[in-house]
């Protein structure tokens, strides 16, 4: 990638700052170039910054064969080289390959080289000694230490993740559903059966056959007799790329059959219904490590299926399931509510059912925007402004910031996220002190029923020498209220929230009026402060 320093600085660095400060041991270089070389190579990034600037003293490890792909990137010219290279970078381990191994012995008779190399070792040797493996080298293998994983309380922690991470992105009046003994559920779509909701590498470690499936959490909650299943659609085009994992995977998941049988199977069965629950999206195989895609479509025969079921003109919920954000501008509007969610887990068909029926209300807030058009990528919040935003200036229609076949606007942008209950809230007041920016709002549940809230804080653009996005989230506070509750939410915001870097890694702070956005789900409240402290 090919980034500019305060990018670098501003929106990628922190997070690793942050994990270094919070004491981790170990860091993994990345795949990519940055600014033409390659991150396991990279002295400045791994020493300069990682390492001098951060103060990080673990162990600097390469991700799979990324010091070998040196080679294959035409930075080392062969393994050797890419030894060297990669050691003279700071990194200490080389992962799945044996290019130090190899390598190391003859680059060691140099004695800077080998200084270099008693650096790793010494550093590998601590964190061993930290991890007790001098000890216990085969440390947490041993029966007495292995135990049952997927216990009761597990169980119960998994139901909760999936209850706070599915979004709600639309609701008009479908959900939640009505638990009345008249009310006949149509459950539409390959992922009411399918176990394969792990999502792609936990698929690789965990045991699908665990999966409690939305299948069986909706029988949890309604009876046999008012829930109606069918297929939909195959999840897969056929089991050949499991290789010797097929036999399996076709039992788990059923034999592949025709699409046309399918889609005239599932309209006969929400003919009878008075809803109909239709799950969607990818499977597993489709998001993750090396599944990079140019169309972000969903599958011809989905779309034809939403079409056809909208023709019964009787309440459509979807449940998208998806490791990445869709393009879903076609068929968007044919839901009456659309549930987001990813890929649940083992616990996924009680957690989602419970946001089915309001046993949980949804709180989650989307990480990624979802766009209206391939086109529009990359599309993101903390975007800056261009010289001539659209609406915004006296320009000509023709020549502003905008699309000519398409909004500006995402279909759902970050942040977004709706809730059973209806909030209100308003700042209250936010004041600079000695001890940072002291905050304060006040939100309302206007509702009959608790729920969870996610309020996000959104800084708002304002004048500096380096263009800041135009808002970006700075706080998020997540908390339970009760009905008709109303709560004063306090907290404090260190200053460094509002500083900068500059092209040279600088970090800066300047005076003069900031504006904090205050986001309930999508209800947007504006307070404007000044701030006195310079450079």
């Amino acid at each position: 990638m090919e980034l500019s320093n305060q990018k670098l600085f501003n929106e990628y660095l922190q997070p690793y700052e942050a994990a270094v400060e919070a004491n981790c041991e170990l860091v993994m270089t990345a795949f990519n170039l940055l600014n033409g070389v390659p991150s396991t190579g990279n002295k400045w990034l791994n020493r300069e910054i990682l390492r001098e600037r951060f103060g990080f003293n673990g162990v600097l490890v390469s991700d799979y064969a990324a010091v070998q792909e040196l080679v294959f990137h035409g930075f080392a010219k062969d393994e050797q080289d890419a030894a060297k290279k990669a050691l003279e970078a700071g990194v200490d381990f080389d992962m799945m390959t044996a290019v130090y191994a190899n390598a190391l012995p003859e680059l060691a008779k140099d004695r800077a080289f080998a200084e270099l190399l008693d650096e790793a070792v010494w550093r590998i040797l601590i964190l061993k000694n930290k991890l007790g493996l001098f000890e216990q080298p085969f440390r947490g293998l041993t029966e007495p230490n292995t135990g049952e994983v997927l216990t009761d309380e597990a169980k119960e922690v998994a139901t909760k993740l999936v209850e706070k991470s599915c979004v709600l992105l639309k609701n008009e009046t479908a959900l939640p559903l009505k638990k009345t003994k008249d009310q006949r559920i149509a459950v539409i779509g390959p992922y009411a059966e399918s176990h394969f909701t792990l999502g792609f590498w936990a698929s690789v470690s965990g045991r699908s056959s665990d999966v409690l499936t939305l299948k069986a959490g909706l029988l949890e909650q309604f009876g046999q007799d008012l829930l109606l299943f069918s297929r939909g659609f195959n999840l897969y085009e056929d089991y050949s790329s499991f290789g010797p994992l097929k036999a399996g995977f076709e039992q788990l998941n059923g034999p592949i059959e025709d699409e046309e049988f399918l889609l005239e199977q599932s309209l006969e069965q929400a003919k009878k219904a008075d809803v109909i629950l239709l799950t969607i999206g990818e499977n597993f195989l489709e998001s993750g490590e090396g599944a990079s895609k140019t169309n972000l479509r969903l599958p011809e025969k989905q779309i034809r299926l939403i079409k056809k079921l909208a023709e019964l003109k009787k309440p459509i919920v979807g449940l998208l399931y998806t490791g990445r954000p869709l393009v879903l501008t076609e068929v968007e509007s044919y839901f009456d509510s659309l549930l987001l969610v990813w890929f649940p887990g083992v616990m996924g068909g009680r957690g989602i059912c419970n946001l089915l029926v309001g046993e949980a209300s949804p709180s989650a807030r989307l990480t990624m925007t979802f766009p209206k058009s391939e086109g529009q990528i990359p599309i993101y919040s903390a975007q800056t402004s261009t010289g001539r935003p659209l609406g915004e200036n006296a320009h000509s229609e023709r020549f502003v910031s905008k699309y000519i076949d398409e909004t500006n606007e995402p279909l759902f942008s970050f942040g977004s996220g709706k809730s059973y209950a209806d909030f209100e809230g308003a700042w209250q007041g936010v004041e600079e002190k000695t001890d940072g920016i002291h905050c304060c709002y006040e939100i309302v549940n206007q509702s009959e029923r608790e729920a969870w809230v996610t309020p996000q804080i959104f800084l708002l653009n304002h004048p500096a020498e380096i263009v800041r996005p135009m808002k970006r989230l700075i706080a998020t506070q997540h908390f339970l209220l009760a009905a008709k509750e109303r709560k004063v939410v306090t907290f404090t915001l260190s200053e460094e929230e509002f500083t900068y870097f500059d092209n040279e890694g600088v970090r800066h702070l300047t005076s003069g009026n900031y504006t904090l956005q205050l986001d309930l789900l999508g209800i947007k409240n504006n307070q404007t402060f000044h701030l006195v402290k310079g450079e």
